[in-house]
């Protein structure tokens, strides 16, 4: 329930925050939206907040398509954790999130 709650929460920060950019790219100039992507990108806390949401809603998703492997999604959880975080530090990673 409470990594539920804190999923939820994080979404809705994401999303707050694609939202701003998104609005910001109507009212600056494409450089400087472009430059704020570049620096969000570049913040750790959001990486970290963005790879504990991509990997609660795997784990979810596996988990409602495969009941019966439940019992081995804590033993994946660190795999798929190492696997989101280090497509997020790789140059291509941060590009995308400096895109969205």
């Amino acid at each position: 329930m409470l990594r539920r709650s804190v999923m939820i929460v994080a979404t809705l920060l994401s999303a707050g925050l694609l939202l701003a950019t998104t609005a910001l790219a109507d009212l600056r100039s494409p450089e400087g939206t472009a430059a704020l992507g570049s620096t969000l990108s570049d913040e750790p806390a959001l990486r970290s907040l963005i790879g504990t949401v991509v990997v609660d809603a795997l784990l979810d998703d596996a988990r409602t398509a495969a009941p019966e492997a439940a019992a081995l999604l804590p033993l994946l959880r660190p795999i798929i954790a190492g696997a989101v975080d280090a497509a997020l530090e790789a140059p291509a990673g941060r590009a995308a999130l400096a895109a969205t």
